[in-house]
Order: C-alpha cells, then sequence, then structure tokens
C-alpha cells in the first residue's frame, strides 16, 4: 500500500448506518417524519475493536451521523446510496470474532499488534471525530499505517474509503487489491466483503463463483452475515440434502450464537432487502428472535412487520412494548397512533400525550402543534395550559406564518375544532409578530372581542378604523367597527382617537407575547 493515492475530502465516512424504517403510515404519520433525528438508537451495530470488542459504540455512530448533518441541513434524508452499497456496509460492518485473527500469511507480534491496536485507534478518532474534528484522510494515513504492519481490519477499512472516495481518491482497483489481502489473511469480515466485491463487480469482473467461494469461507470462519446469505443460496438446492443441512447447520449455529443486535440486523436486512433477500415472513422470524431477547430495535421492528401487513392492532402493541423500553422511534409512533386512533387502536389523548412528550425532540412541528392542542383544549385530564404554553412556544419559531394564520382562525371560529379564543388570537398574534400583515384588519376584529384575554378595544378601534378607511367597501369591517365602539367607554374612544394606527400597533405588539393565559 501506498500513500500516494490519500487526499482530503469533506464527507464523514459511515461504515455502518441503517435507519429502521418506520411503518408507512395514514396520513401525516410517514416514515420520514418519524426519522427527524436518525434515530440514534437504530444504529446497526458496527465494525469491532482491533483488540476485544466486537462492535463500535453507538455513541460513535451517532457522533458520524451528528457531523454529516451540515451535509444534511438537519434532516433525515440518508445519504444517497444504492442497496448494493448498504450491503457492503453490512457485509463489512458485521464482524462477529475477535478483530486478532490469525492470519495465514502474515504472522504478528505482541509488539506489532500493540502497534496497530493503537493506530486503529487513533483512526477511529478522527474518523468519528471523537473530540477532535473529523480528519479522513489523517485516519486513512493511520489505517495504512496499520495495514503495513498486517492488520487486516484496517486494510478492509482503508479498503471502504477507496471504494467511497472518502479520505482518499476514489480507487476500486486498490479497494479490491486491499479486502484481498485481508481476505486471504483469513479475516472473515474480509472475506465477506471480497464476496461481495465479486458479485457486484468493484475493482474485479464479476464471478459469482468466487463470490459463493468466498462467502462461504466467510461463514465457515465464523461470520453472522455470511452464514445466513450463504443459508439462502444453499436452500434454492432443494435437491441437494447436504446443502439444506448445511443451511440448517448455518441458521441454528447464527440462532444459538449471534448476539441480539445481530439478530435485529438480520432481520432488518430481511425486512428491507438490504444484503439479504426481500422476505417479510422471515423478517419477522428474526424479530421475533430478537424480541424474546429483549433486543429494543427488534421489538420496533416486529412491530413494523406487523404494520406491513396490515394488522394495526398488533403492530401498535409491539411499537408500545419498545416505546417502554426508550425507543424514541416507537414512542413516537406510539404517541401518534394513541393521538389518531387506527384500526384496532382507540384514541387515547392521555396515552398520546405522555409517548408524543417523552418522544420529544424526535417527529415534527405537527406533533408539537399537536401537544398545544391536547394541552389547551383537551378533556380535562390532559389540560395544562402551563404545559400547552411550553409546546405553544416552541412550535411559533417552525411555523410559517401562513400556518400560524391558518390555524388560529380555525380556532378562532371553531372550524372542526373546539373553539378557543386564547389559542387562535395567540397564533394570530405569533403571525403578526413575525412581520405578516396581511390578516392585520382580521386581527384588529379580534382585539374588540372581549373574550379573549389580550383584547385591546383602544388598540382594536384604531386599527378598525383605519382599516374602514382602506377599505371602504368592506361592510363587514364597518360593522365591526360600528360594534365595537358601543362596547367601548367615551374616555376609550377618545383614547383611540388620538392614536396613530402604526405607533398603536407596535405598542401592542411591543407589550404583547403569544400567550394562552
Amino acid at each position: 500500500m501506498t500513500l500516494s493515492r490519500l487526499t482530503r475530502t469533506a464527507l464523514p465516512l459511515v461504515l455502518t448506518v441503517l435507519n429502521l424504517s418506520v411503518a408507512a403510515q395514514q396520513a401525516d404519520m410517514t416514515p420520514a417524519s418519524v426519522l427527524e433525528d436518525k434515530i440514534k438508537e437504530n444504529v446497526v451495530a458496527a465494525a469491532s475493536d482491533e483488540s476485544s470488542s466486537s462492535q463500535v459504540s453507538l455513541e460513535k455512530k451517532a457522533s458520524v451521523e451528528s457531523r454529516s448533518s451540515a451535509e444534511e441541513n438537519g434532516s433525515a434524508t440518508e445519504r444517497a446510496e444504492t442497496q448494493e452499497e448498504k450491503a457492503h456496509e453490512l457485509t463489512e460492518a458485521d464482524q462477529t470474532h475477535d478483530e486478532n485473527v490469525k492470519s495465514t500469511l502474515v504472522q504478528i507480534s505482541e509488539e506489532e499488534q500493540k502497534k496497530i491496536n493503537d493506530l486503529i485507534r487513533q483512526a477511529e478518532v478522527y474518523l468519528y471525530g471523537d473530540g477532535v474534528p473529523v480528519n479522513l484522510q489523517k485516519a486513512a494515513e493511520l489505517y495504512n499505517a496499520a495495514g503495513d504492519l498486517g492488520s487486516p481490519k484496517a486494510k478492509l477499512r482503508l479498503s471502504t474509503m477507496y471504494r467511497q472516495g472518502q479520505g482518499v481518491q476514489k480507487d476500486l482497483n486498490h479497494a479490491f487489491e486491499l479486502v484481498m489481502e485481508a481476505a486471504n489473511q483469513d479475516f472473515a469480515p474480509a472475506q465477506s466483503a471480497l464476496s461481495s466485491y465479486f458479485r457486484t463487480g468493484i475493482g474485479v469482473n464479476k464471478d459469482i463463483e468466487q463470490a459463493n467461494y468466498w462467502l462461504e469461507k466467510a461463514a465457515e470462519n465464523g461470520h453472522t452475515r455470511s452464514k445466513v446469505l450463504f443459508s439462502t443460496i444453499l436452500e434454492r438446492d432443494v435437491s441437494n440434502p447436504a446443502s439444506l443441512e448445511k443451511a440448517k447447520r448455518f441458521i441454528e449455529e447464527v440462532k444459538s450464537e449471534a448476539s441480539p443486535q445481530e439478530i435485529y440486523s438480520i432481520g432488518y436486512s430481511y425486512a428491507n432487502g438490504f444484503g439479504l433477500p426481500k422476505d417479510l415472513k422471515k423478517a419477522m422470524e428474526w424479530a421475533r428472535l430478537g424480541a424474546d431477547k429483549g433486543e429494543v430495535n427488534s421489538i420496533y421492528l416486529l412491530g413494523d412487520c406487523y404494520w406491513r401487513e396490515k394488522n394495526i392492532a398488533e403492530a401498535s402493541v409491539w411499537f408500545e412494548k419498545a416505546a417502554e423500553k426508550g425507543l424514541r422511534a416507537a414512542q413516537l409512533q406510539t404517541g401518534r397512533l394513541y393521538r389518531d386512533g387506527a384500526p384496532g387502536v382507540e384514541k387515547n389523548l392521555g396515552k398520546a400525550v405522555k409517548w408524543l412528550e417523552i418522544a420529544y425532540p424526535s417527529g415534527d412541528k405537527n406533533d408539537v402543534f399537536s401537544l398545544v392542542v391536547m394541552r389547551t383544549t383537551g378533556p380535562k385530564a390532559v389540560r395544562n395550559l402551563a404545559k400547552g404554553q411550553e409546546w405553544l412556544d416552541r412550535y411559533i419559531p417552525e411555523a410559517t406564518v401562513e400556518e400560524l394564520n391558518e390555524q388560529g382562525e380555525k380556532f378562532w371560529n371553531g372550524d372542526g375544532v373546539r373553539r378557543n379564543f386564547n389559542l387562535g388570537g395567540a397564533l394570530c398574534l405569533a403571525a403578526l409578530k413575525k412581520g405578516d400583515r396581511t390578516n392585520l384588519c382580521g386581527f384588529a376584529e379580534k382585539l374588540g372581542t372581549k373574550n379573549w384575554r389580550k383584547a385591546d378595544f383602544v388598540t382594536s378601534y384604531s386599527l378598525l378604523n383605519q382599516c374602514v378607511i382602506d377599505h371602504p367597501e368592506n361592510e363587514q369591517l364597518k360593522k365591526a367597527f360600528d360594534a365595537l365602539q358601543e362596547r367601548m367607554s367615551a374616555k376609550q374612544v377618545e383614547d383611540a382617537q388620538e392614536l396613530d394606527p402604526t405607533d398603536a400597533l407596535n405598542d401592542y405588539l411591543a407589550k404583547n407575547n403569544p400567550q394562552l393565559n
């Protein structure tokens, strides 16, 4: 290996990041909205430590995701990858056994192994930005040095970087060379990755025979995903009892030996066709196995599978189980189900408020607004104006003036919702404070309504007077202005007539904020 190919790039390297797809939902309950924070709990387990650990911590994976948010503008949109790319990431990261694999070609001394461990730890610091800025070029240099000492893990990581062009200039041929070196050291994750290279033609001509050869070697060497994938190939050979028996053996080994997180990864892959054939029945089988082991992502995945089968009632049971274990996506999903109701799931605003508040900041501004509404106009058991105000204060910065005005008019007039002058007025006031003046005359009318706590007859008079002048054809404004005068005292009318309407509006906005009480 040489360093001549190394180059700097701004993109973060993500060796394995899979977003657990939230069940496809009705109306506003969409998967994308559920994954606003990319569900850090759902990062599929990862590449192992060079020493003894079998996975990188979820916190490191979350760090990688957070550092890619600048590119994504804080959205939940996944990186533009093909399913093949995802399959490769799974293959290279599902490392089920100790990284200190004995090489059949390169003998690594204890002293060299310590150097390798240090180099890889340093590389991961720069790879994940652990206390330092992400520096992929530096990470690649350190992996390169560890690879020169014989580390198959470092070679596999570097192969991924060359394949994706992250931290180095993209070079598929060199990526293939590196993964071949690591695979020839009897390193199962690299053997599995090499199988994918042959199967999809990365840096080499496609060769299914070679792909299956390396996949079998990886499986025999204990690589979990390879066992599962190779078993699916063997199962096609229905006329060969030996193949079927080997497939059965591999699956039984995985079920008894794989970690709960690996089992979830397999179920997820079957559910979505990432690295394994899409098969909902098998996805449910693996999800249930993981759920039985208490793996929270598997519990949620099982709910997702039931949802895909249109069994909403059963899906909701598993979503709530995952919610109770702290999975934010499940908490949000459960809250939405109880808020909106669904076939087999009765509305329960108490539970809806509970789960949506726990799930925050997951979800979107519509979820936040629903909390405003439930806390403000809901049944007595959930009504809490102080809480409603907290959620309103969170909602207003995210809402457009059009949304504020639309919702404000809806609640002011009781259009399909429980009428609430204080909520409707607060929303319209928020739009006005954001600089919108399109509904100024309508707001002036609201200021003259005694049932609103923020009513101000004097300001209303000053503004309505100007509105009548500006819109002489508008009979509604004239009637509102005349009705207002009848409710006002002579002193109030006198004070209002002395006010400039612009000054009156600015003074009112300076003294009043969108409040529910």
